[in-house]
């Protein structure tokens, strides 16, 4: 372990407390994707860069890369502008729901990492 066990529990709890802020918030996808490579960071900094705690963030299932959820809407304008249809300025893809049971999953794996530190 690269971080003492008293800093990586403060880390990993500051990233769950951020995920259920982020939960709660109607928030774009460039916010989660911060907070998603935060997460990876912060692993990395824990475990080390080829960790199985890293690997299985990794399995912790977006559907779509938060990087892809954000450039959607303009992707999607630009698609049908080219067929004759204008979007307006203002549109989004709602991502609330999405969002809610990544960051959840998300969240208890932290605490599952919380609880394995605190113990272990």
């Amino acid at each position: 372990m690269a971080m003492e066990p008293h800093e990586a529990i403060t880390c990993l709890e500051r990233l769950r407390g951020e995920a259920y802020t982020l939960q709660g918030e109607s928030r774009g996808a460039s916010d989660l994707c911060r907070w998603h490579n935060d997460v990876f960071e912060a692993l990395t900094q824990i475990y080390g860069q080829e960790s199985p705690e890293k690997c299985e963030f990794e399995q912790i299932s977006f559907g779509m890369p938060p990087e892809m959820l954000e450039r959607g809407p303009e992707k999607l304008r630009v698609d049908l502008q080219q067929h004759g249809i204008n979007l307006p300025e203002s549109f989004i893809i709602p991502q609330t729901d999405h969002n809610q049971k990544f960051l959840t999953t998300a969240a208890e794996f932290l605490f599952g990492l919380i609880i394995t530190l605190r113990h272990g």
